[in-house]
């Protein structure tokens, strides 16, 4: 099996094998491809949004728990560099979680302007 999960955040062969993964097998790796979006500023993490933007109904879980999560920075990475390139459908889909980081941020998402960001995003739906 291709190893397509970085090990660190320099590890761009792992994201070159991930553009050739079968979707299922980036599926199957999903939360673990996740985490290296954490900060967008690593090298990897462009490379991953590129190549999970296109699954389908199966980041709608992994995200939400993130968006539900304590990590304030990886919400604002997320909301700001992986949701606008979702589709219509997923973006809706995420409406609800987005309304909740809106109406009742936690003191680190307010800090990290996550309420912000994801109240422009649900005014650009």
């Amino acid at each position: 099996m291709m190893k397509i999960v970085p090990i660190d955040k320099f590890d761009i062969e792992a994201c070159k094998r991930l553009a050739e993964a079968s979707d299922e097998h980036v599926v199957a790796n999903i939360e673990a491809l996740l985490e290296w979006t954490q900060d967008i500023n690593w090298p990897v993490a462009p490379l991953i949004i590129d190549n999970i933007k296109t699954l389908g109904s199966e980041l709608i879980l992994p995200i939400n728990n993130i968006l539900s999560g304590n990590d304030s920075t990886w919400k604002y990475h997320l909301i700001n560099y992986l949701l606008p390139q979702l589709t219509p459908e997923l973006k809706n889909t995420l409406r609800q979680s987005l309304q909740q980081l809106t109406e009742s941020p936690s003191e680190n998402d307010r800090k990290e302007e996550v309420n912000l960001s994801a109240k422009e995003f649900l005014d650009g739906l």
